[in-house]
């Protein structure tokens, strides 16, 4: 198999819009990526900041669908480059330190990439022999869809009057990595979505239901605080060590403190450049190196292995425990799953 790259062309940006492009159908899909390039022009506020990785939320949502009616991709422009920082234990491209802060900006220009997978990493599209690829060949359509944000998504709660942001204009880049001659054999299809977004109510346990027909890649939770990531929501420390617990009825798959789960993804995922959101101070590696803000990956498969997955499809429920607290004004936690959709044995299609 041949690797083939090819831009596809761009969306302009409009408030609140939506955006369908049309995907070639003739080879198989390793990678769609994505750089969002964004002029904006910022009055100024009295206090706030830039929300993490500014300006991705402007492209509100990605989707990825497959013959007019199986979304098999749905995420925001926010997530998918910090999920593309776990999963290939580098952070994707961006340029947008301007952003920082509440200051005035005139007509300046930041940048963010990202890029849905349909390999699982850490195969990459150099692998030989691969069990996950989007086979495009004889699909009646393949879309991507848009739904776009608002400037002032951007910011933070704590931004206020009278600051004001406008997008002068914006543009999302599309280009693939595709392979050409792959063999026409039936390939197992990665799916990631965000399944939930939930208010914490209070302090204490938080209990999220699963889906159960399904095979999982991986869980994920992300918190936010007034429009911050933030880890003070399910937190970590010599007082505090809320735990995550993932379980089945009484059969317990994970039962951890979140740092401790953040510690673990780090190490996993070989993330070594240092992580702390918004913090513009030199940081001393010697002593220094931080876990990925906001967000706690509860991985199954590694090494790209299938056999590891965590079958849910004879559980009777699946459910997550967060011990969380209220940090914030609007404290959130969102649930994404990664399931893996295995083709269909000859038996089974029978």
């Amino acid at each position: 198999m041949k690797l083939h790259r090819r831009y596809l062309g761009s969306l302009a940006y409009t408030a609140g819009g939506f955006d369908t492009l049309r995907l070639p159908r003739n080879y198989v899909y390793s990678a769609l990526k994505f750089c969002l390039i964004a002029d904006i022009t910022r009055a100024g506020g009295a206090a706030g900041n830039a929300k993490d990785s500014a300006p991705a939320q402007l492209v509100n949502t990605l989707e990825v669908v497959v013959n007019g009616k199986n979304t098999i991709k749905r995420m925001d422009l926010e997530t998918l480059h910090r999920r593309n920082q776990k999963y290939h234990g580098v952070r994707p491209f961006i340029d947008a330190a301007n952003l920082a802060g509440f200051g005035v900006l005139n007509n300046d220009i930041s940048q963010v990439s990202a890029q849905f997978d349909f390999e699982l990493p850490p195969s990459g599209p150099w692998a030989k022999g691969v069990d996950c690829l989007l086979d495009a060949r004889g699909m009646s359509s393949l879309d991507l869809n848009v739904r776009w944000g608002a400037a002032l998504d951007i910011m933070n709660d704590a931004f206020v009057a009278p600051g004001t942001v406008t997008i002068n204009s914006a543009r999302l880049h599309v280009w693939t990595i595709e392979r050409v001659n792959a063999p026409v054999v039936p390939y197992a299809l990665w799916k990631e979505y965000r399944l939930l977004s939930q208010t914490v109510p209070g302090a204490g346990i938080l209990t999220f239901d699963l889906p159960v027909n399904t095979t999982y890649e991986s869980v994920m939770l992300k918190t936010h605080s007034d429009g911050d990531q933030v880890n003070t929501i399910i937190p970590w420390g010599a007082a505090n060590q809320n735990p995550i617990r993932l379980y089945s009825g009484s059969e317990v798959y994970m039962d951890l403190p979140a740092g401790c789960v953040q510690m673990d993804g780090r190490l996993a995922a070989q993330i070594e450049m240092p992580e702390l959101t918004l913090s513009a101070a030199a940081i001393n590696h010697a002593r220094q190196e931080f876990r990925q803000e906001g967000y706690y990956d509860v991985p199954f498969v590694h090494d790209g292995l299938l056999s590891e997955m965590l079958d849910a499809t004879r559980l009777g429920d699946l459910k997550i425990d967060a011990t969380c607290a209220v940090p914030g004004t609007q404290d959130v936690v969102d649930i994404y799953c990664s399931e893996i959709i295995l083709p269909e044995t000859p038996a089974q299609a029978a």
